[in-house]
């Protein structure tokens, strides 16, 4: 390899590039809406009507599954007997 067919080593760039500012001479001029307006970064498009729908069955799906893996007993719940706790004692028994 030739010292000719080497490349100047550029370094990369860390961040993104800022948006365009308009030039001002006061700092408090600059509209921070605009900026956040013409910004790509803040204004992403919004997700094709497909993929909300999409979203929308798979939690539906998520639900009915989560309902039906709940275990349901074919005998009816059995709790145990506590009606010796509201027995009154008979006061002629004394």
């Amino acid at each position: 390899m030739s010292s000719s067919s080497r490349v100047a080593y550029q370094r990369l760039a860390t961040r993104s590039p800022s948006p365009p500012v308009s030039p001002s001479t006061n700092d408090e001029e600059i509209d921070l809406d605009e900026l956040t307006r013409s910004d790509p970064r803040f204004n992403p498009p919004p997700p094709p009507w497909w993929q909300r729908a999409a979203l929308i069955i798979f939690v539906i799906l998520l639900h009915w599954v989560v309902w039906k893996s709940i275990p349901i007993g074919t005998q009816p719940v059995k709790y145990p007997d506590d009606s010796y706790l509201w027995d009154t004692p008979d006061p002629s028994a004394q």
